[in-house]
């Protein structure tokens, strides 16, 4: 039990509830949620991020900079002193090393264009160790103990052991990869084209043209991610065409059902794919002219364009 790892886990929804039990045999696990009834930890935030060595950002992706803010001014913090209350005792476990590790699960982008590595760089850069981690986790499945693999990309490839020893003998089988960039554009990515999926499933499309539409959604993609400063060999992994394949054919996927209710012509709430759709036509600007599916969908999304439009892409 003693060389379990300290981990915190902020956000204590499916994703991150599903990370809790795939790990429960390697760390000694906290979870906070601005929700206490999803919180499991009794300690105080504060005490819980000092306490941990690794801690995973499981929130939607638009509270992304205000989590990794919040951490950034408490990194440094030690253990409370010996008699302040609710600390050691109940968490026995959990000690304060000197460095951290911040990996965010979360798959999107800000209005404003900036990619989740771009995030964790400008808020948690110089002051601790980050990362990215994806590929294809279905949360009920991850909690069924349903085998599966995902990419890991971190500020420091020394951090790989942590992790590596986090997710030894797991149902998640992790690699590695350098591309922090690439990583996080394949996030992005294909949460829209899961919404270009899910539109063509809600508008009527078949097998034979959500097919269609998915091959071609990966030749945007290996085209899109270099083009952005990422890597090409990044998109054929499980971190971009396996999670395209999961999030874009799944009806356990939120940014495919969105679709979906797009393409029966039905309001939707904001999912990672829709506000993602609005910050990368600012990213790659005029560029998105050249990429039919995601031009088109983000203007679906945007209400420029009928669902139906999107059709026509494949025929």
């Amino acid at each position: 039990m003693s060389s379990q790892i300290p981990a915190l886990i902020i956000g204590g929804g499916n994703i991150g509830q599903a990370i809790k039990k795939v790990v429960k045999n390697n760390a000694h696990v906290a979870v906070w949620d601005k929700d206490h009834k999803k919180s499991d930890a009794k300690l105080k935030l504060e005490d819980t991020i000092a306490a941990a060595e690794l801690i995973f950002i499981c929130t939607p992706s638009w509270a992304n900079r205000e989590v990794a803010r919040g951490l950034a001014q408490q990194l440094g913090v030690g253990y409370p002193e010996s008699g302040a209350q609710n600390t050691k005792k109940d968490h026995p476990k959990l000690q304060a090393p000197n460095a951290k590790l911040v990996i965010s699960v979360s798959k999107g982008m800000e209005p404003s264009g900036k990619l989740t590595s771009d995030i964790l760089k400008e808020e948690l850069g110089g002051k601790c160790d980050y990362g990215i981690l994806a590929g294809p986790m279905i949360a009920a499945e991850l909690k069924q103990g349903q085998p599966t693999a995902a990419l890991a990309a971190l500020s420091n490839p020394k951090k790989q052991i942590l992790l590596d020893k986090l997710f030894k003998n797991t149902n998640l089988n992790l690699s590695f990869s350098h591309d922090l960039r690439g990583l996080a554009l394949c996030s992005v990515l294909k949460n829209i084209y899961a919404i270009a999926l899910g539109v063509a499933a809600g508008s009527g499309a078949k097998t034979n043209a959500r097919s269609v539409l998915t091959n071609l959604a990966l030749e945007e993609m290996l085209a899109i991610v270099p083009l952005l400063g990422g890597h090409r060999e990044t998109v054929l992994g499980v971190g971009g065409l396996g999670d395209l394949v999961t999030t874009g054919w799944s009806e356990k996927s939120y940014n495919f059902t969105a679709g979906c209710e797009i393409g029966q012509g039905k309001k939707v709430e904001d999912s990672e794919g829709t506000v993602a759709a609005r910050g990368i036509a600012k990213l790659l600007g005029q560029k998105i002219d050249r990429f039919t599916v995601l031009d088109t969908t983000c203007k679906i999304v945007q209400k420029e364009l009928p669902p139906s439009r999107l059709l026509k892409v494949v025929a």
